[in-house]
């Protein structure tokens, strides 16, 4: 089995439990405390930037905060853990491979939404590979619409973000912006869950 597979499950077990403790322990400024370093979510906080947006029912409760770190991303700071991670860096990222009809996570950016220029809600996928530490490193991503609001979103494998590597749009931005932040290092993960979308 996967070395990162088992860290990654078994950290996200762990969370389930240390995460509660964290969050009653955190600093003022809302972060956790160094020794849970690993189930904070240095990227997004504690999603209430983004609830506020789009669930704002859901922001600021103890409750929300606990399923953003614990389930939602568990253990989603191990990416800036070395034996937890790889570096997802292009120099470090060779022989990729892909197929599929969308670089990205989103309908709107699509290969079909951006020929029609229209927001194209289909079934979008696609499965990406490259070399990474001297071994090919897989993941396969899929978003499906369920209703006229809902998607499935299911993503396996290594975080990579192909959009990154192979969307003119963002090579161009990388060549005079740099590496986009918090998309240095990869993580494995495993993810089936429904989404507004």
């Amino acid at each position: 089995m996967n070395k990162y597979l088992i860290y990654k499950i078994a950290l996200t077990f762990l969370g389930l439990f240390i995460v509660p403790i964290a969050i009653l322990l955190k600093n003022k400024d809302g972060t956790f405390k160094q020794c849970f370093f690993v189930w904070d979510n240095k990227e997004d906080g504690d999603g209430n930037v983004w609830l506020k947006e789009h669930r704002p029912n859901l922001a600021d409760k103890w409750w929300t905060e606990y399923y953003w770190k614990a389930i939602r991303n568990p253990a989603w700071n191990m990416r800036y853990v070395r034996w937890c991670s790889l570096s997802a860096l292009p120099e470090h990222v060779t022989d990729i491979r892909f197929e599929g009809n969308t670089f990205h996570k989103s309908f709107r950016y699509s290969h079909a939404s951006m020929a029609t220029k229209t927001v194209v809600r289909e079934r979008i996928w696609f499965k990406f590979s490259a070399v990474v530490d001297g071994k090919r490193r897989y993941c396969e991503f899929e978003l499906v619409p369920i209703s006229a609001t809902e998607s499935r979103a299911k993503y396996k494998g290594w975080k990579f973000y192909p959009h990154l590597y192979l969307d003119k749009y963002w090579l161009e931005r990388i060549a005079n912006e740099g590496w986009p932040r918090y998309k240095d290092r990869l993580v494995y993960t495993n993810s089936n869950r429904v989404q507004e979308m």
